[in-house]
């Protein structure tokens, strides 16, 4: 868990076979718990910052 203190926000690594669900459970459980959907940014993992050679 990440974030400010303004509610937080979790990095999660979710192999693609259970990612649909997982999504779907973690949209129900804060909805039900916080009365709205939470918002969620999909992302792709790379080989993040380099030099770029010419």
């Amino acid at each position: 868990i990440m974030g400010g203190g303004f509610g937080g926000c979790t990095i999660n690594l979710v192999p693609n076979v259970i990612y649909n669900k997982f999504i779907d459970t973690v949209k129900a459980k804060f909805n039900e718990k916080y009365g709205h959907e939470p918002v969620i940014y999909d992302v792709i993992v790379s080989d993040g910052a380099r030099k770029i050679e010419d």
